[in-house]
């Protein structure tokens, strides 16, 4: 049991430490090492969260791209696009979800000129 401990409690696992904890096979061994991995999981998260969440706010595109589903020739893709508002509601959302950055994505769409993605941009930093 000391040797577990230790090496669940050291910051770096050799590739020793893993082979060892992957053969543990005592019941209470195997317990404590799912919930100090459910600890470093949930601090790990709370740490980083993936800190970047992309939102879709268009699928709208002027381009060509052959790889891209969105091409503007692509007749079999239902277009959308959010409005400000949804927007805006979207990445509260994500914020509440504990993303602290977000991307926003879309085709090549004219009607998110510079104004309107300022304007936007804009009203989410208000917040």
């Amino acid at each position: 049991m000391p040797e577990l401990l230790k090496i669940l409690s050291s910051k770096d696992f050799t590739k020793e430490n893993i082979k060892y904890l992957l053969k543990v096979d005592d019941i209470e061994k195997r317990k404590i090492i799912r919930e100090n991995a459910k600890k470093n999981k949930k601090k790990l998260k709370n740490d980083y969260h993936n800190s970047e969440k992309v939102i879709e706010i268009s699928n709208y595109c002027d381009a060509s791209c052959v790889f891209c589903q969105s091409r503007c020739e692509n007749s079999m893709t239902p277009r959308f696009r959010l409005n400000r508002e949804e927007i805006i509601e979207e990445v509260i959302k994500q914020y509440k979800k504990g993303y602290n950055s977000v991307l926003l994505h879309s085709g090549y769409d004219k009607f998110y000129n510079s104004e309107r993605m300022a304007y936007i941009i804009y009203s989410i930093k208000k917040m």
